[in-house]
């Protein structure tokens, strides 16, 4: 299925990049930017996801889409439809073990997708119903299918329990810890992506055990990098990715940075990496500001 998809992404191909990398002795990463131009309503990518079905789904600042290989769909906010998706803007995509698809957005909340009928529903409305939780910034589904959202100054979990979606709120274990653009599960510990902070280890109950600063991983000031996503490789390496300073290659094991990538226009702020997603070993979609690098 991956390989079908990626033929068919193919057929869009316009232009290339190249992923520069610091270090001389290894090869250069070529990124290939695949575009539907013609049938997305934009070409910034802000979340990438392939669902259990194989069917790939794409989220912008204009709606929500799914691709399914002859087909592309779109999901809008609609204002007289109560089950429409809550809010235009996407941010992030998940889904459980179960096949639960769940999209956060911009002040509109966590939706969850029922095939059933095609539409949303809000998860947690009553939790909600005020703004800073309502604004929703990464998802992430663990290996227990408990959903972690990222907000604007820290951390909060969706538990299913009875039918229901519970949010516990897990500000109050850390405290203001930034912008959470992403998570990870390694090991069975959750990373939190801080764009302020860096890469943070939080305990079940949202305290922080260990931090990787921002600095440490894309070498230059602390205030000039903001780290937006990270993703582990079937290698074992972690890729964190930034808003300008390129993409971080991190060996948890030995605390070290194998490898720094960037490219001319990350250093012109001209490239945000949003999403990012490995097909197969070594091949790799990149979600950004200027479309689909493959």
């Amino acid at each position: 299925m991956y390989l079908r998809f990626a033929r068919l992404i193919a057929a869009f191909i316009v232009t290339l990049f190249s992923f520069a990398s610091v270090s001389a002795a290894t090869p250069d990463y070529v990124f290939q930017l695949a575009t539907f131009a013609d049938d997305l309503p934009q070409k910034t990518i802000t979340a990438i996801h392939q669902g259990a079905a194989g069917e790939l789904w794409f989220g912008t600042q204009e709606g929500l889409h799914v691709y399914t290989g002859p087909n592309l769909s779109s999901f809008a906010y609609d204002v007289t439809s109560p089950n429409s998706i809550s809010s235009e803007f996407i941010t992030s995509i998940a889904q459980t073990s179960t096949g639960s698809l769940l999209v956060g957005t911009r002040f509109g909340g966590v939706n969850i997708y029922r095939h059933r009928t095609n539409d949303f529903a809000v998860v947690g409305p009553e939790a909600r119903s005020a703004r800073d939780f309502s604004e929703v910034f990464s998802l992430y589904c663990d290996s227990n299918d408990n959903v972690w959202v990222g907000h604007r100054d820290g951390v909060s979990v969706l538990r299913h329990a009875n039918e229901n979606w519970i949010e516990e709120d897990l500000r109050s274990k850390h405290g203001d810890i930034g912008l959470i653009n992403d998570f990870i599960e390694i090991d069975g510990s959750i990373w939190a992506v801080s764009s302020s902070l860096g890469l943070l280890r939080l305990g079940l109950d949202g305290s922080i055990l260990e931090r990787v600063s921002s600095s440490n991983l894309f070498g230059i000031a602390q205030g000039d990098a903001q780290a937006t996503g990270i993703l582990r490789a079937n290698s074992g390496l972690i890729w964190v990715w930034s808003y300008n300073s390129g993409v971080a290659i991190y060996d948890l094991e030995s605390d070290a940075v194998v490898e720094r990538l960037a490219t001319p226009s990350t250093r012109k702020e001209s490239l945000r990496i949003f999403s990012a997603m490995e097909v197969e070993e070594g091949f790799f979609w990149l979600a950004t500001s200027n479309g689909l690098l493959a």
